[in-house]
């Protein structure tokens, strides 16, 4: 996050929705965001080498990975699922730092988690989907218009599920693993819902409700069901 605000300080600069940000406003230099973000990596490198010298080779391109995300929205509008990547190496990165190995039901989550992200990405980036246009920035809402970008968000989260389901049959989950699911399903709908007659013009209090709140219960509420749902098969063995 560091490095996106460092890397993107000419733009928020420029944006009346991000001007006010520690950098562009000068509460921060420039150098100072700089120093912040590569401590940072230092301390996550040095960490991941704690953890296994396989952890610690795989911190160093995964940092740059993330780093470039804030270069993928002058490039393409797929800018929205390279975020999706960056945040889908998470679990792969938890399942390689506890076994040494990442299998198919983990890649399958980390598939769900790509097109969520960007799924409700585009649906962040309908507030900016005039400015991107008009600097040259990509993002799907600024190339296919607003209604287009909505669906494309909704067909997102409708891969989500279906990934998720997926890997919840490859590890053998059980039944609170698919009621979290239906439950995840109608959060993901109410998040539509929310912004379902304010496409074209974005209130930005309905994006923040839509974007982080929903998001925060859908992982609360997936996580309780999953913990759930191990506990359950635990018991039952």
């Amino acid at each position: 996050m560091g490095m996106n605000r460092w890397l993107d300080s000419d733009i928020d600069a420029l944006n009346q929705r991000t001007v006010m940000r520690a950098i562009p406003a000068g509460r921060l230099s420039s150098q100072g965001g700089l120093f912040i973000s590569l401590g940072a990596g230092v301390v996550l490198v040095f960490a991941a080498s704690m953890l296994s010298p396989l952890c610690g080779i795989l911190s160093c391109p995964l940092l740059m990975i993330l780093a470039f995300y804030s270069r993928m929205k002058r490039i393409s509008c797929l800018t929205h699922f390279y975020l999706g990547l960056c945040l889908a190496m998470a679990p792969v990165a938890v399942s390689i730092a506890l076994t040494g190995r990442a299998g198919a039901a983990t890649l399958l989550v980390a598939a769900a988690v790509t097109v969520w992200t960007a799924g409700f990405d585009i649906l962040y980036s309908l507030q900016d989907r005039t400015f991107d246009g008009e600097n040259g920035l990509h993002s799907i809402p600024a190339r296919y218009g607003a209604r287009a970008a909505v669906l494309i968000s909704r067909g997102c989260f409708g891969l989500m599920i279906l990934f998720l389901a997926l890997a919840g049959r490859v590890a053998g989950a059980g039944a609170l693993w698919n009621l979290a699911l239906v439950a995840v399903s109608g959060l993901l709908f109410w998040e539509h819902w929310i912004l379902r007659d304010h496409a074209e013009q974005v209130d930005g209090r309905l994006i923040d409700k839509a974007f982080f709140t929903a998001n925060a219960w859908i992982s609360m509420v997936f996580c309780a069901g999953v913990l759930m749902d191990l506990v359950a098969r635990t018991v039952t063995r």
